[in-house]
Order: structure tokens, then sequence, then C-alpha cells
């Protein structure tokens, strides 16, 4: 990406677990983590901790036209977790005894804007009834538009072996049974959260660095029936049509041809 007034590119190394980190394009070595910690929302606090887990996606979106990065930052709650896990009953006592300790998980979507020098701009999307997004799978890619920002609930499931590992790391028969337990099949359909960028206008974000109100805008859900971890759009909206381009990973036994439009948060299959 490439900021006005700058002579050169620069260059993030991104994933799914944590803050994007910005790194020298030559040496490769790094630079600097985007926002402070206070300015993301880990999926919960350990106490002092300095790398609480946070979620946000493999694959942000930069506008080189207006020259702004976006990204996401969000959480699953328990519940949500727990409805993945396909044999619950079949689980450790030790594990369930640890899954009690995160009660306090919550749902949330923010969806994070940056201009490469000032503090992150963040704002929590909500469902058009208000009520809180939930992820299911994970975020893995996002898309920037002239008009629109498209997330994607993808294939690219996160269960909850993967944000908090072995709770007993000396234990690998425990390690493996966990990891056989939590996995559960994606879903066969990609859900679409949109985002309107003339809304980003007319209520500015909220910055968490500072003690700013949150500021929710509404994201339009979109359901498409495939599985899919990766997409492209483009930039141009003719008639505020998207137009996306979708690489479907199937699981085995599945075959799904679909066709999908989108103007202005509905959708035609």
């Amino acid at each position: 990406m490439k900021f006005p007034g700058e002579e050169s590119d620069r260059l993030l190394i991104t994933y799914d677990g944590g803050r994007p980190y910005e790194i020298d394009p030559v040496t490769l070595k790094l630079i600097t983590p985007i926002g402070k910690r206070k300015e993301w929302r880990p999926e919960f606090k350990i106490p002092k901790y300095p790398f609480n887990p946070i979620l946000s996606t493999a694959h942000p979106g930069f506008d080189p036209y207006n020259s702004q990065l976006f990204t996401v930052n969000y959480g699953r709650s328990l519940a949500n977790f727990i409805e993945t896990l396909p044999q619950i009953d079949d689980l450790p006592q030790k594990f369930k005894d640890f899954l009690e300790k995160l009660s306090g998980l919550e749902d949330f979507v923010y969806l994070v804007r940056w201009d490469g020098t000032n503090p992150l701009e963040r704002w929590k999307l909500v469902n058009s009834d208000g009520s809180s997004i939930v992820i299911k799978q994970s975020i893995h890619q996002i898309g920037v538009t002239e008009d629109y920002v498209v997330l994607m609930d993808t294939s690219f499931t996160m269960g909850l072996e993967q944000v908090l590992n072995n709770p007993d790391p000396d234990n690998q028969p425990l390690e493996r049974k966990l990891r056989k337990l939590l996995e559960e099949a994606p879903s066969p359909n990609s859900v679409l959260y949109i985002v309107r960028r003339e809304d980003l206008k007319q209520k500015p974000g909220q910055h968490p660095d500072s003690e700013e109100s949150e500021v929710e805008i509404v994201a339009y859900r979109v359901s498409i029936p495939l599985e899919a971890s990766h997409f492209l759009v483009d930039y141009e909206n003719p008639n505020q049509k998207i137009t996306l381009h979708g690489s479907q990973q199937p699981q085995p036994g599945r075959r799904t041809r679909a066709k999908f439009q989108t103007s202005g948060g509905r959708s035609r299959h």
C-alpha cells in the first residue's frame, strides 16, 4: 500500500489471529504493529499478558484511490463457539472447566479504518434490527469497492482449538483428541455483510485510543449458496451493483452452482 506524499510502498504482514504488523519491504525487519493494544478489542483478556488473542482478517482491503486501509476486529461468544462443537459431551472435564472461565465472551464486529498516520477509526457493525452480528466461522477476507466494504463469513473456520490452543500443552494425546472433537465441517453457505461507505462519511467512527463512545452502523446481510474463503470485488459499482468473484471450496460430496447479484443490500440467487 502507498499513502500520499510517501516515496515507496509499505508492506503489512497479516493473519487471522492478531493485529497486522508493518515490516520493511526490503529488509523484512519488523517496524511496528498497526494500532496500540488499547485500539484492539481482544477475544478475551489474560491479566498481565501482552499478547491477548485478537480476531482480525488475513486479507484486509486497501483503497489506493482514497488511501485508506480497511480491516476488522471481531469476537465470538462462548455460546457461538459451543454451537460449532460436534461432540461437546465427549470433551474432557478439564477442558469443560476451562470453558467455564470464558463465559464473558461476546459477539462483536468492528470495521476498522486507517490512513497510515493517525490513530485507528472504527465502527461497530450491527444487523438492520440493531442486534449484534454473529460470525460463525471467520472473516478471512474483506473487499473494498468504490461505494462499499464487503465482509465475508468464510469457510476458513476458526474453532476453539485455534483460539485457545491446548490448555494442557504437555499432554499430546489430549491435544490430538481435542483437535478431533473441536473440528466441524464448514457451512455450505457464505454470508456477506455489506457496509455502505456513504454511511461512514455521515457517521464518523470512534477512535478507540480516546474516550469516545462507540458508533454503530448497519451491515446488510446476504447469504450465497456456496463455501468460499477468498474473493475479489470490482472497484466500480455501476447502478449500485456489486460484482464479486469468489472461488468455491466445496467439502467432499458437495457440488453447488450459484449466480447472484447484490444491490443496495438486496440479493438475487
